[in-house]
């Protein structure tokens, strides 16, 4: 039986990753439910870690990796929003909810670039991923409710805040 959206904390649809030519997952669908202890049990070899180096991006970098499938969006955010938020118990903020404050990145899904050192914004002025084609590009980030980039501008009028967080 299928869970329900809710159930769900990672959803994979049809996954295959390959190392060069050797294939190391095939058509993996998996759903990792929300309040339940998952566990990977099987033979040395049979892709127990390089699933969980997927779903953790470990093999992002590594120039012979290459994934076919779907893992949802719901469960990116999740993975990269939610759970820390909870995890560490970060008043208002990793959801989107009233009274929160909104931190946001607004990404072009089909929007492909090449990371050089034209387009490195940070202040180091270098990247780990330069060189590497990405599928899609942030377009937006808002802080606190506040647009502070913009399509390759910066308002920087606006700043962050000090994470407060629940700690009894």
């Amino acid at each position: 039986m299928k869970p329900t959206e809710n159930e769900v904390r990672i959803n994979a649809t049809n996954i295959n990753f390959f190392y060069g030519a050797k294939k190391a997952l095939n058509d993996i669908n998996i759903y990792i439910l929300k309040n339940n202890i998952t566990a990977f049990i099987g033979p040395s070899g049979c892709g127990k870690s390089t699933l969980i180096r997927l779903f953790n991006r470990m093999n992002d970098l590594v120039p012979i990796a290459r994934l076919e499938g779907k893992i949802t969006l719901e469960t990116l955010v999740n993975k990269m929003c939610h759970a820390p938020a909870v995890c560490f118990k970060v008043e208002k903020r990793g959801f989107i909810r009233p009274g929160y404050f909104a931190d946001l990145v607004i990404a072009d899904l089909n929007s492909p670039w090449t990371v050089d050192k034209s387009n490195i914004l940070s202040k180091c002025n270098w990247s780990p991923f330069e060189g590497n084609i990405f599928r899609s590009q942030i377009t937006h980030t808002i802080v606190n409710g506040h647009v502070v980039y913009c399509n390759g501008t910066f308002d920087e009028t606006s700043t962050g805040m000090r994470l407060q967080f629940d700690r009894e």
